[in-house]
């Protein structure tokens, strides 16, 4: 019961902290979402594709969805173009150091405020992740 607990938790502080990433940055959900699927994919130091990006994210966008928000987080650049699109040949993208320090940033957040909910409600804090 208390795994359910805090997994509401949780995602009450995701859903706050999404909202100070959109005052702050104007990024929306999705584009949040989307930030931290690059950011996982460029730790192999390779560039990817927005095919492997809906790989990643298991077809769970639309892709002209998708391509939108690859255009936002080019236009705010959050990611680059690595490798120029030609026919035949997708646009390869990078995760700029803007952009991961944003990832970092608030990942940061959502773990503090976790941890300090927790010790609010318990007393005691223990790492979920």
């Amino acid at each position: 019961m208390t795994f359910t607990n805090q997994i509401a938790g949780i995602m009450a502080i995701q859903h706050q902290v999404i909202k100070q990433i959109k005052k702050e940055t104007g990024l929306r959900q999705r584009d949040w979402e989307i930030l931290c699927a690059c950011y996982m994919l460029s730790l192999a130091k390779f560039p990817f594709t927005a095919a492997k990006l809906n790989e990643y994210l298991a077809g769970s966008y639309f892709l002209p969805c998708l391509y939108d928000s690859i255009n936002v987080l080019l236009d705010n650049a959050y990611i680059s173009i690595f490798v120029p699109g030609k026919p035949f040949k997708p646009e390869g993208y990078e995760l700029t150091y803007k952009g991961r320090q944003l990832v970092k940033e608030f990942s940061d957040e959502i773990r503090r405020l976790s941890e300090e909910q927790e010790y609010n409600t318990t007393g005691k804090t223990t790492r979920l992740w």
